[in-house]
């Protein structure tokens, strides 16, 4: 399973989870967007990549839960998101 963090977010996070998790979790990876797909790509070209990947997004982007068309492609596409606050 992979775990990937939005743009908005650290990509320092993702390594640090990573290592955080050796021997733990065996086949969970976690990534950053910027990495994994590419810098600065938008919501409609990065959820269905994940949901290709049956991944999970993290998030501090509450408007991929407040636009409608965001949200919509989120559960076509049957991918978890996981929103943190913005504080």
């Amino acid at each position: 399973m992979r775990i990937f963090l939005d743009e908005n977010l650290s990509e320092h996070v993702a390594e640090a989870l990573n290592l955080l998790n050796k021997g733990y979790f065996v086949g969970v990876q976690v990534v950053s967007t910027k990495h994994a797909i590419r810098p600065g790509a938008d919501d409609e070209e990065i959820i269905p990549r994940i949901g290709n990947e049956q991944g999970v997004l993290v998030t501090r982007d509450y408007n991929i839960k407040k636009i409608r068309v965001k949200y919509e492609l989120c559960k076509t596409e049957k991918i978890g998101v996981v929103f943190l606050p913005l504080t």
